[in-house]
């Protein structure tokens, strides 16, 4: 079979390898085989994001072929975001710049798209204030297969890098807090945080007017004083949707949230020293209206709850998972948003109430599996829950939940506290430092009620100080226990205190306390409460 005229794609790949003769050969044999020329022709097209070959066999249509375009590129981003392929713009040299200005000639722009006819525009909203990915104003259009932003006196100078429709899943508009004109903002949000999200805001009334074209349709002009939120829904009317596009425009509604201090379907929070908007929808949470965007689905909610209230202002803690279907522990992840006025507290729980049979169910309690805790035990090892903290901005490792109040007795003791010498006047073993300790107190008790006898004037109080200790002394006989602080020859000995005639001393888990340290502490809570 005679061989197929060299490919177009294939010719260019060829002449770019040059001297390369092993891989120029190769291409050579490829492309004396028609099969496999044109399938690799059909590659390199799919891969420059160039049309479908006209003579591939079987024909494949163009909605398919865009769509294996979009989800290559998808592939591509998610491989190496900005990465140059299909479409991405090239970072400039360094050597270049510098050989231009000595030069006195303006840098070359590197060119940020390749014109692809089957990428045809569809709908513009003209010049209109961004925040993200560009600080401008700019006209958006929605093409075939990406978003761009091009300058509004020049709709072929492309501003930034064109964004994938594949890429691009959530959509919120909500109104603008602090504006004193009603203000829509609106973002658009990738599921991957490393993609660039989209941002830009407009007066709920249009003041000046505003164009919108329709392709292949001339401009449209929408007069000053019309209301802009309709022109909004015509964009995202273009957007593709299912599995690979746009899943919602969420808008909040004020059945679902309505704020303590008259902001709406929003509270004021901060992240860090970062200020923002929570805004709460049936469907989720949503930190904005700048970067960076959190989208908080209510399917990847493992819990929400308020910290407590610190004066006027409280934190809200919302834990998730990086997926709704995950089982890994490792996946939860909490956020916190601070200085959120008091009078939100009610609104929240409420929100909270309504949605949390929606939210995913996580196999631990938050906090359990995020944080190290060492129990006391007289075992050698320590139990452990959980995982490290989230490494994100803005997020932390819950608080971990006591096992339960621990006994000054019961707990762990250093036998080398290095602080010993603070609590006692002298002695080098703490323990007999302890004992002595002890015995100190067992003393100072007895020359304490020895005092209290012998200063008494009055008859009738020695009378009945008599009475009350002949009463001890016989109910000691009857028990056959001798009393606490003393031994059975009736002298006082730190090895036989009895621990129910102190008040024990709730102490976190783990807290390592001295021997020394206790018995101060016990010396200290015995005079103050009166307690031989």
């Amino acid at each position: 079979m005679a061989a197929t005229p060299p490919s177009h794609w294939l010719s260019i790949v060829k002449e770019a390898l040059g001297s390369h003769g092993s891989l120029g050969a190769a291409i050579s044999m490829i492309e004396a085989n028609e099969s496999l020329s044109l399938t690799l022709e059909a590659i390199l097209c799919l891969c420059a994001g160039a049309p479908c070959p006209s003579n591939i066999t079987p024909p494949i249509s163009p909605a398919d072929w865009n769509n294996a375009r979009a989800r290559l590129q998808t592939a591509f981003e998610a491989i190496q975001p900005n990465s140059g392929v299909m479409g991405g713009a090239k970072r400039p040299r360094d050597d270049d710049a510098a050989e231009a200005s000595n030069n006195n000639v303006a840098p070359k722009k590197a060119k940020l798209v390749i014109d692809d006819p089957a990428d045809e525009p569809i709908f513009t909203l003209h010049n209109v204030s961004f925040t993200s990915p560009i600080r401008k104003k700019a006209d958006i259009t929605v093409h075939k297969l990406t978003l761009r932003f091009t300058d509004p006196k020049d709709s072929k100078s492309n501003l930034c890098d064109p964004i994938a429709l594949p890429l691009l899943r959530h959509a919120f508009m909500v109104s603008t807090p602090g504006k004193a004109k009603p203000h829509w903002t609106t973002m658009i949000l990738p599921e991957n945080p490393e993609h660039p999200s989209v941002i830009f805001g407009c007066d709920a009334t249009l003041a000046t007017p505003q164009v919108t074209t329709k392709y292949p349709s001339p401009p449209e002009t929408h007069a000053k004083g019309s209301v802009s939120k309709p022109l909004i829904h015509s964009l995202f009317a273009y957007f593709p949707s299912g599995p690979t596009g746009l899943v919602d425009l969420y808008e909040p509604k004020a059945s679902d949230f309505q704020s303590g201090t008259g902001l709406g379907q929003c509270v004021v929070s901060y992240i860090g020293p970062k200020d923002g908007h929570l805004h709460f929808f049936s469907n989720g949470i949503l930190w904005g209206e700048k970067k960076p965007c959190i989208w908080f689905p209510v399917e990847k909610m493992t819990d929400v709850h308020p910290g407590v209230s610190s004066g006027r202002t409280f934190t809200l803690y919302i834990s998730t998972k990086k997926s709704a279907s995950s089982t890994d522990e490792d996946d939860i992840t909490m956020h916190d948003f601070t200085l959120i006025d008091g009078k939100e507290d009610g609104p929240i729980r409420a929100w909270i109430a309504a949605h949390k049979a929606q939210f995913a169910i996580a196999s631990a309690a938050p906090g359990d599996e995020l944080m190290e805790v060492d129990e006391p035990s007289t075992s050698a090892s320590s139990s452990k829950a959980g995982t490290a903290a989230p490494k994100t901005g803005g997020t932390r490792a819950a608080p971990a939940r006591s096992a339960g109040p621990v006994r000054l007795m019961d707990a762990v003791l250093d036998e080398n506290d290095e602080e010993d010498d603070d609590f006692v006047g002298s002695g080098s073993d703490s323990d007999d430092s302890g004992g002595d300790s002890s015995s100190e107190e067992g003393e100072g008790n007895d020359d304490e009620d020895e005092e209290a006898g012998e200063g008494g004037s009055d008859d009738a109080e020695d009378a009945d100080g008599d009475a009350d200790e002949q009463e001890e002394e016989e109910e000691e006989e009857a028990s056959g226990a001798p009393r606490p602080g003393t031994t059975t020859d009736g002298e006082t000995g730190a090895d036989e205190l009895e621990e129910e005639e102190y008040h024990t001393v709730q102490l976190p888990p783990g807290i390592k306390v001295s021997h020394a340290a206790a018995a101060a502490a016990h010396k200290m809570l015995g005079e103050a409460f009166g307690v031989p």
